[in-house]
């Protein structure tokens, strides 16, 4: 056994038995640690996650706090590489292979695929969003987040244990130099939010965590977005795009004063998109059915990675 792969979840029945078929499908028995910490669950996700057949080790804790349940399953995590990753996104067996590999090269101590931002059943509003939000540069710039990071030994030393924030991913992303990230081969399959008011709160909340992150003053701040922006005006400047580029610039907008309020507010309510819990036909996966091996995902598509402050949604 190599890797311990973390996966928090609270209230999770509906996406937990899809996170560890997919995780468990082609991987053999013993590849890798799972460590399933439920955190607060009121469902069903502490049953299911023990009843799956790849035998994950599944902690009941109490209290909800992804913080504290990432820093409580490291606590009993046996591997390195470790790998967190959200209990809503799915990543082949091959490509957690490839991002445990990614993390043996030299200097490496953070590492993330890339994320295949899917829209399949999304509103035309978002479905424009995320068609500029694809390309922006700092996705492409070895970002890591998004859903899953990975870290080796000494770079796990380095961000653990994990402060009580929102915005782990992005703790951790400016935990490291940009010589010691890496985007490992494969890609993982991202839901994104279904409706344009379900993608503001995510967008709120992400920046209003990243906000946070400035009372860490041992944080470097990030880099201005001066390649995002010009990016957004190139594609602002072709009058077929232009419609999509006003749909992201509103959205911006909407977010960053939105977020304002919150913090001004002390809001620290976690607004979870449940939209991108469903399938594209609306219904809820059917976290209820006995878990069984899913057959091999299809291949993912690749999300044009790239922006650079302008916060994800």
């Amino acid at each position: 056994m190599s890797a311990t792969i973390i996966i928090p979840a609270h209230d999770e029945e509906a996406v937990i038995t899809r996170c560890l078929d997919t995780l468990s499908a082609g991987a053999a028995p013993g590849e890798w640690q799972v460590v399933v910490a439920a955190n607060g669950c009121t469902d069903r996700t502490v049953e299911l996650a023990r009843r799956h057949p790849s035998a994950p080790l599944v902690l009941d804790l109490a209290a909800p706090g992804k913080p504290a349940a990432l820093n409580a399953a490291d606590a009993v995590a046996t591997g390195f590489p470790r790998i967190y990753l959200d209990a809503d996104i799915q990543v082949p067996a091959d490509t957690i292979r490839a991002l445990v590999a990614t993390l043996a090269e030299p200097g490496v101590r953070v590492a993330a695929p890339a994320a295949a931002f899917r829209t399949e059943g999304c509103s035309a509003l978002v479905r424009s969003y995320y068609r500029i939000w694809r390309g922006l540069p700092f996705l492409h710039e070895a970002h890591v987040g998004s859903g899953i990071f990975a870290v080796d030994r000494e770079g796990h030393e380095r961000v653990a244990p994990f402060p009580a924030i929102v915005a782990e991913d992005e703790y951790v992303r400016r935990s490291f130099r940009a010589s010691e990230r890496r985007t490992s081969p494969g890609t993982f399959d991202v839901r994104v939010a279904r409706t344009i008011g379900a993608l503001v709160r995510r967008g709120t909340r992400t920046r209003a965590g990243n906000r946070e992150l400035a009372a860490l003053a041992a944080l470097p701040a990030p880099v201005a977005p001066a390649s995002s922006r010009a990016y957004v005006l190139a594609r602002a400047r072709s009058p077929r795009e232009l419609p999509h580029v006003v749909v992201f610039l509103a959205v911006t907008v909407a977010v960053r004063v939105l977020s304002e309020l919150k913090l001004r507010r002390g809001d620290t309510r976690w607004e979870r998109d449940d939209s991108s819990r469903t399938h594209p036909d609306g219904s809820t996966p059917a976290a209820a059915r006995p878990a069984s091996p899913a057959p091999a995902p299809a291949p993912a598509r690749t999300a044009v990675p790239d922006p650079d402050g302008m916060e994800s949604p």
